[in-house]
């Protein structure tokens, strides 16, 4: 019987740098991504910490907030070959909100990762799902919290069938 992790994965940490209005509707924003090794479980990712290039598109238009995040993270050493700590990770999450009074929203926003180092289709996880949430202020912080759950129709051998994923954004 296969046993089925449970804990922490690693943490990543990106700072975007966007202009501070919209053009046309469209904000972006380029920036670092880095990979915190936080990981309580060694199945659970790489003791290794990582660095890379992170971007993202956003598209306002009235209640709708589009767009996409797209980044890449190379480790900073580690081991190759079968149980190794190095990793060469790509994400894309698409992102569509439709956004309600009072903060409330719903839309989706799948994190499609693939893992260069691997082979074929188990390289790649294609999670297909949705979510809601609220942006909250905390004095004058912006903070969007939200909950989702989301199904991986495509996965690694032993990637995870489905995710809940909850989140807090600080908007700076």
């Amino acid at each position: 019987m296969h046993t089925v992790p449970f804990g922490t994965g690693p943490t990543n940490f990106s700072a975007l740098l966007s202009p501070s209005e919209p053009k046309n509707g469209v904000v972006w924003g380029a920036g670092p991504i880095f990979q915190i090794p936080t990981i309580s479980d060694k199945t659970l990712g790489s003791n290794v910490w990582g660095a890379g290039p992170s971007v993202v598109v956003v598209l306002l238009k009235g209640p709708i907030v589009t767009g996409a995040l797209v980044n890449n993270i190379w480790s900073m050493g580690g081991t190759s070959g079968t149980g190794g700590t190095r990793y060469d990770n790509f994400l894309v999450q698409p992102f569509f909100n439709y956004n309600f009074a009072e903060g409330w929203f719903m839309g989706t926003s799948p994190v499609i990762t693939a893992n260069w180092l691997a082979s074929g289709n188990t390289a790649w996880t294609l999670p297909l799902g949705g979510q809601g949430g609220r942006l909250v202020r905390l004095g004058q912080l912006p903070i969007n919290l939200s909950l989702g759950a989301y199904s991986n129709i495509l996965r690694p051998k032993y990637g995870p069938v489905w995710q809940i994923r909850g989140q807090m954004t600080l908007v700076f």
